[in-house]
């Protein structure tokens, strides 16, 4: 309730938009869009043609294509960043990505290391457990299948290091940071690559080597100063909870909606708390919701800008460091 990182997500949007804008003769070309007009120009449209054969249809929308924005162009009039960083007609037209996200696909992850020495059953064991929670949001249902036989036969082939002052067990440790990690990984390729079929979709990851079909790897962005600007210029940012998160809204939702980002998350029980789904925020309950949605809001920029300012306004004023202070006051002295 009093989490002061989550009103420091008000303060990075600021930050970033704020220096990494620079009005140059009537363009947007600073910060990440110089670095993407420079670096990445001539390898996406290289990858884009070969992928496309030059250009395709998605979900009746053409192709991104950056020879066809003007981003980079002086030919861009006013694009003024309006006070607040809220959207404004002026801006709505001069998105750099159709579909963004940014995080790890931890590609590199303790289950793929141990996998192969655990006994063929419990293998299977296991790839049927994680993708039967991959189906399922706001529930954890892995802890609860961990048998003790499984825990046992686990424990012949997993080894933990631990202070004498943990809590943790082998049951929670390998939960949380093994079979945790490996969901995320499964779950964020087949749900990207899901959308990447239809839509055109950005990842920014530090996975330079993480291999989409379609989807563009951009490689990474540094969170402070760089991501708020991605997701400023995002027609729709998409936000995977981790499985080791149980309870709570990831920090990366908070940083989309006060950049002024409109964001698609996936269901998690506290998001009910402070947020209306279809109305300042979106939230998808399984892979078919999200493409479906992710399609309708492509095609309703309207409703999405709409839905992407009450967002904003609703962190900008509820979860900012004066509001946030106050109430830890109050929690402090009464």
């Amino acid at each position: 309730m009093f989490y002061l990182p989550l009103a420091a997500a008000v303060e990075r949007a600021d930050e970033a938009l704020g220096h990494q804008y620079d009005i140059i003769n009537n363009s947007i070309y600073h910060g990440v869009v110089d670095r993407e007009c420079k670096e990445q120009r001539e390898q996406r449209e290289n990858r884009e043609q070969r992928e496309r054969g030059g250009q395709r249809e998605r979900g009746g929308q053409k192709a991104y294509r950056e020879s066809d924005r003007s981003f980079c162009s002086d030919q861009n009039k006013g694009n003024e960043i309006n006070p607040g960083h809220c959207y404004s007609d002026e801006t709505s037209s001069d998105y750099l990505y159709d579909v963004s996200f940014i995080g790890s696909m931890y590609r590199k992850n303790s289950y793929d290391e141990i996998k192969d020495m655990l006994p063929d059953y419990v293998r299977g064991y296991f790839d049927a457990l994680m993708k039967m929670q991959m189906e399922i949001y706001g529930e954890n249902y892995i802890d609860g299948m961990l048998t003790a036989e499984i825990i046992d036969e686990l424990g012949r082939h997993f080894r933990i290091e631990k202070s004498e002052r943990s809590f943790s067990d082998i049951s929670l440790i390998f939960s949380t940071t093994v079979l945790g990690f490996k969901i995320a990984q499964l779950e964020r390729y087949k749900l990207l690559g899901a959308l990447s079929k239809r839509y055109d979709v950005s990842v920014f990851t530090d996975d330079e080597n993480a291999d989409f079909v379609l989807a563009h790897n951009m490689g990474p962005v540094r969170y402070w100063d760089e991501s708020p600007v991605v997701f400023y210029n995002s027609r729709i940012n998409l936000n995977f909870t981790i499985r080791n998160i149980r309870s709570g809204i990831p920090l990366r939702v908070w940083d989309i909606l006060a950049a002024g980002g409109f964001c698609i998350t996936n269901f998690q029980p506290e998001l009910v708390m402070y947020f209306k789904n279809g109305e300042d925020i979106v939230w998808f309950e399984d892979e078919a919701d999200l493409v479906k949605k992710v399609g309708y809001y492509l095609s309703h920029e309207d409703e999405r800008k709409r839905i992407a300012l009450n967002g904003q306004k609703k962190v900008r004023e509820l979860h900012n460091y004066d509001v946030r202070l106050r109430a830890i006051e109050e929690a402090i002295t009464t």
